[in-house]
């Protein structure tokens, strides 16, 4: 396994049950509902826990135990009128946050009775409401210690852990090292992200354990009808973020080692947790080194949508750790030929996933994506990775790599240019061969 920085691990939430038989129809997270009032503190008792603020379904279990213990479960976090919209419109986007990704988690279980415990409190009347200006303002000053009590200061973090050694008698050698941490809150694109991550990864663990459920061929068709409409807006969103990522990098990308080197995925869930589990069993940015994938993360396998949704949201939030190249599937050419790989087809899992209107927009979405991806990489200025071969041009006693920088983006057609139609195609050949 690679080396893994320190770093505390977060806490994991609780796997999500199977959706019961006849499971009821999913909930509207953005209904009104009651704010329970909030849990009181006892005066010189030190901080409060932050989680008291999410989790105590009551003023009375709040208060059971010491002061500031976390009494009952995520499924009884407190929940309030229009609450989603609320906190967004006050500014708390991690209290936002917490209370989104608790309710997609309760519905995508089809747990209709916690998710009610979780926006009106434990056997809560929904017609009845407190204020919720009060408990937002009662979040912001109690004791200096709740989650927005900074708010209005300058509070950064450090995004690289500096490392001073010593090299000799009289000399210092200074090394930076990524903490994993951001100087800003989460934007719009890492929620979204983090959203896409939350949906595919129980897919992917699930893949390294089991086979289908039902007889299935396809994880992806484990996806309940909510989650599949969770599904479209996250990847379009994320899609829409990425493309911006993407289009901004070289077309040849400059890497340096440490490096892992990642091949074809094709759809393959299986394959990318076997790499998921050993290569990042944590997280991207607790393993040292950098990630390139080469390409072809459609068709053929079944799961073509969770995989591209997951390769795409995980360069969303590492965006300088995770890279990638363009391969022969990332053109509608090829993973738009229903024909030729049928069930196997991108389109056709896209279709049959979201529906035929849908479906070709998700589709089509990615695709814009892909016209983006770079389309070549060196690492340490000496190893050169293409999905497919080197084209003759880059053959000639003259050539520059400067022929890949200067190539178009979006490249739409990879037809277009025969220089990248050969590095995408082309498998290395002798003579007799061709």
């Amino acid at each position: 396994p690679p080396p893994q920085l320190g770093r505390q691990e977060a806490p994991t939430l609780q796997r999500d049950a199977p959706s019961p038989p006849n499971a009821a129809a999913p909930i509207n997270l953005f209904s009104s509902q009651r704010l329970p009032a909030h849990p009181p503190h006892t005066p010189g008792a030190g901080p409060r826990d932050p989680r008291a603020y999410a989790y105590a379904s009551s003023p009375g279990e709040a208060s059971k135990g010491s002061p500031g213990s976390v009494q009952g479960t995520p499924q009884q976090q407190v929940g309030g009128r229009n609450c989603l919209a609320d906190l967004a419109r006050a500014g708390d986007m991690r209290n936002l946050e917490k209370l989104a990704l608790d309710l997609a988690r309760l519905a995508r279980g089809g747990d209709q009775e916690a998710a009610l415990d979780l926006l009106t409190g434990p056997g809560g009347d929904p017609s009845s409401v407190s204020s919720l200006s009060s408990y937002l303002s009662h979040l912001s000053t109690v004791d200096g210690a709740s989650e927005n009590s900074n708010k209005d200061k300058d509070v950064s973090f450090s995004m690289h852990i500096t490392t001073i050694r010593q090299a000799g008698p009289a000399a210092f050698t200074v090394e930076h090292v990524q903490s994993g941490l951001t100087d800003s809150a989460p934007d719009q694109a890492h929620l979204d992200a983090q959203l896409l991550v939350s949906l595919t990864q129980p897919l992917l663990e699930a893949s390294g354990v089991r086979a289908p459920k039902g007889g299935q061929q396809s994880f992806t068709a484990e996806l309940t009808a909510a989650d599949s409409r969770v599904l479209v807006d996250a990847l379009l969103a994320v899609c829409h973020h990425v493309k911006k990522l993407t289009a901004k990098e070289p077309r040849l990308l400059e890497l340096q080692s440490p490096c892992y080197v990642l091949g074809d995925i094709h759809g393959n869930l299986t394959d990318l947790e076997f790499f998921r589990s050993r290569v990042w069993p944590n997280d991207p940015q607790a393993t040292a080194g950098e990630f390139l994938f080469l390409g072809d993360f459609v068709d053929r396998g079944l799961d073509s949508v969770p995989v591209v949704a997951y390769i795409m949201a995980m360069k969303v939030l590492n965006p300088g750790k995770w890279w990638m190249i363009r391969g022969n599937h990332e053109t509608r050419e090829v993973n738009g030929n229903t024909e030729h790989y049928q069930g196997g087809s991108f389109l056709n899992q896209c279709l049959q996933a979201f529906g035929d209107h849908v479906g070709n927009v998700v589709w089509e979405a990615v695709n814009t994506f892909f016209d983006t991806l770079p389309l070549a990489a060196t690492i340490d200025n000496q190893i050169f990775c293409v999905h497919g071969g080197i084209p003759r041009e880059l053959c000639a006693h003259d050539a520059s790599l400067d022929l890949i920088r200067r190539v178009e983006c979006p490249l739409r057609s990879a037809q277009a240019s025969q220089m990248v139609y050969d590095m995408l195609w082309s498998d290395p050949s002798t003579p007799e061969q061709e």
